[in-house]
């Protein structure tokens, strides 16, 4: 079923605070250059992998159309517009 894609995405500690379950965001892929596609953010694991000091976040993607493929490697772009929820902890702290 290549209908409805999951894409994972490790985002950078920095960034995890302006994120949030159902946020949008979007990639392209460099087998479809030129092109963006879009996901939903759908689960986060609430946890930083010590080696990459990231948080692993996966995106529900719609591929009805079939252009993306498993496994495809992209770069994604996060909007990360400052919220209630999230804050900055000055490096002096």
């Amino acid at each position: 079923e290549t209908g409805r894609l999951r894409l994972t995405v490790a985002v950078p500690e920095a960034y995890t605070a302006y994120l949030g379950v159902g946020d949008e965001l979007s990639f392209t892929v460099n087998a479809r250059e030129g092109e963006t596609f879009s996901g939903k953010v759908g689960r986060m694991s609430g946890a930083l992998d010590s080696r990459l000091r990231a948080e692993q976040v996966e995106a529900d993607v719609d591929n009805r159309g079939g252009e993306l493929m498993p496994g495809m490697i992209g770069q994604v772009r996060l909007s990360v517009a400052s919220g209630p929820t999230a804050f900055v902890v000055p490096r002096s702290a």
